[in-house]
């Protein structure tokens, strides 16, 4: 899902603020498809014998095609492992804006860039991709942030006066932070 919101407002004559705010969140289940020709999903199904039994009597499943180049048996693949990533990511800011005097204002505001990120991998000992290490699984999770303030004093000389003038000053902080936790 994903959402946006933007508001802004004028209280009273001298003084103007607002927020942007856009929101997302995925979900992604993955199925290998640009790995070597045996172990991608896509390609097993291509290449895995179409006669080839799916089981083997025992009821597990058959790791590798039997007759064809080892090519790792796709339904185990897509039925018995487990992949998915997860982001969430949110971008905003508020803003403000306050008329000082007739050709002077103030001008400010906050902005986060966020991102949440969590993979989790999950191959049994039951099929090839987790055959070798008796199972195998990994977690990723990470996290960022990057807040941007920023102050701006224009100032603009009275257009009818003889020659136009136009002062900005504008000050400026910026901080970044990361955080990555792997199992």
């Amino acid at each position: 899902y994903s959402g946006r919101v933007n508001l802004d407002r004028n209280i009273g004559s001298r003084l103007n603020v607002g927020t942007n705010l856009t929101v997302s969140n995925t979900d992604n289940d993955i199925q290998p498809s640009d790995e070597s020709l045996g172990n991608s999903t896509v390609m097993g199904a291509l290449w895995f014998n179409p006669v080839s039994p799916i089981y083997n009597a025992d009821g597990t499943y058959v790791q590798n095609s039997p007759v064809t180049w080892p090519v790792e048996n796709p339904v185990a693949n897509v039925d018995g492992s487990f992949q998915r990533r997860s982001i969430f990511a949110a971008i905003g800011n508020v803003f403000g804006e306050y008329k000082l005097m007739d050709n002077l204002r103030a001008l400010s505001s906050v902005g986060i860039t966020a991102n949440f990120e969590r993979y989790r991998y999950y191959a049994p000992r039951t099929i090839a991709r987790g055959a070798g290490s008796n199972g195998t699984g990994n977690e990723y999770s990470g996290q960022s942030f990057n807040v941007i303030n920023e102050n701006t004093l224009d100032y603009t000389r009275d257009a009818l006066a003889a020659v136009a003038d136009h002062i900005t000053a504008l000050g400026r902080a910026e901080e970044i932070a990361a955080h990555v936790e792997a199992v």
